[in-house]
């Protein structure tokens, strides 16, 4: 199991990117631990985005806030 040492910062980080992602009008869809990269130094580096949908797609509050519990 890999230990991230400052995992508050990370979850505000995470937190912040699903945001700015929605300001764009994008939900991700699928932000979970098995997309998202943190490296030793906690840079994030987020994949899988061929999921993502518009803000404006009927099922977009319901990926939003599943993308949210997920983390």
């Amino acid at each position: 199991m890999v230990s991230i040492p400052h995992p508050d910062k990370v979850y505000r980080v995470l937190m912040d990117l699903i945001i700015k992602i929605a300001e764009h009008g994008l939900v991700h869809g699928d932000f979970n631990e098995f997309n998202l990269m943190i490296d030793d130094n906690e840079k994030i580096t987020m994949i899988d985005l061929p999921q993502m949908v518009s803000t404006r797609h009927p099922h977009a509050k319901v990926y939003f806030e599943r993308d949210v519990a997920c983390i």
